[in-house]
């Protein structure tokens, strides 16, 4: 979606910073948050086991 609009982004850009010549743009996914959720679950369960054993 964001990729679709560099040019105008870039031109925009161009513009603001008085015709600097600006890089070409490329917006990538970011999934870090995944991961840091999965160190958290990770985390949790070092410190307090996957509660598999809880209430017995």
């Amino acid at each position: 979606m964001l990729n679709k609009e560099t040019a105008s982004i870039r031109r925009k850009l161009y513009e603001m910073l008085n015709f600097v010549a600006i890089p070409t743009i490329k917006f990538i996914a970011d999934d870090s948050h995944l991961y840091l959720q999965r160190m958290n679950r990770l985390f949790e369960i070092a410190d307090y086991g996957d509660g598999s054993d809880r209430g017995s």
